[in-house]
């Protein structure tokens, strides 16, 4: 019996020693923001361009962490600006705008995704994540810039357990939903898009 107990305490020590040594996998993340506007006619049919641009420094969202932090990226699964697009461009239509068939004459807005990172806390053992996002937007008409704006957003969460692909995927898409209602309510960005001035 006493031998017993010793090899299940020697057992849970050896475990305890080596797990949080263990290096994680790497994850994909499937983008999907959804952020959410009141519907109106502010627009005014006022025909806009809208075009994205990934200018990330690198095409990963950052580290898992862990023993081996440069084999544990999280990539992205889909396409970046197709999705940032498609939440922009509906965002705009429910507030009145062409955005379906805008021409050749319309306002261009230019969206910049600057930042899109997914930092862990320092350690073997993560424990903590930030997610950080960082746009600009740009309003054109013609050659000229009628408004430029920048759309920060970051979030430091606590947990107690190295987070699952699913767990990583809602913190990401929830903080660009939350930085793209910011950009989709900036009222000088809708006067711009609408009346050429803001």
């Amino acid at each position: 019996m006493p031998n017993t107990l010793f090899y299940r305490v020697f057992l849970l020590t050896v475990m305890a020693l080596f797990l949080p040594s263990c290096a994680l996998s790497p994850q994909g993340i499937d983008i999907q923001p959804t952020p959410e506007v009141e519907y109106s006619a502010f627009g005014g049919n006022a025909p806009v361009a809208v075009q994205v641009r990934d200018e990330r420094p690198e095409d990963h969202l950052g580290s898992r962490g862990g023993a081996y932090p440069d084999t544990s990226l999280l990539m992205v699964n889909n396409d970046l600006p197709k999705e940032i697009y498609d939440a922009v461009t509906k965002g705009l239509h429910q507030q009145g705008f062409n955005v379906l068939n805008p021409g050749n004459k319309a306002r261009r807005l230019t969206l910049y995704v600057d930042e899109l990172r997914y930092t862990p806390a320092e350690g073997t053992v993560v424990n903590g994540v930030t997610v950080d996002v960082r746009l600009r937007a740009e309003v054109q008409e013609g050659s000229q810039l009628i408004y430029r704006n920048r759309y920060h957003s970051e979030t430091e969460h606590k947990m107690p357990f190295t987070p699952s692909t699913g767990k990583n995927q809602t913190l990401i898409n929830q903080e660009l939903t939350r930085t793209l209602e910011r950009l989709l309510k900036d009222e000088k960005l809708l006067s711009a898009l609408k009346d050429g001035k803001s």
